[in-house]
């Protein structure tokens, strides 16, 4: 995994943050978290599947034919 890749992951742990407090200590969540919590997840999954489509119409060998 590039760093590119990597970076599009940075936006979810204060999401999972969140979910935690809620699940195990009982804080709060507003609405606005909740959609916050949408936007980001909508975000990397979009990028996350554009970044798929592009490499899978990458060639997997580049190599020259004739050295065989």
């Amino acid at each position: 995994m590039g760093p590119g890749t990597a970076s599009l992951f940075n936006n979810l742990p204060p999401f999972i943050a969140i979910l935690t407090g809620f699940l195990f200590l009982g804080d709060d969540v507003h609405w606005t978290q909740i959609s916050g919590g949408i936007c980001i997840l909508l975000g990397v999954f979009i990028s996350n599947k554009s970044l798929v489509k592009r490499n899978r119409l990458k060639p997997e060998f580049q190599g020259n034919s004739d050295s065989i």
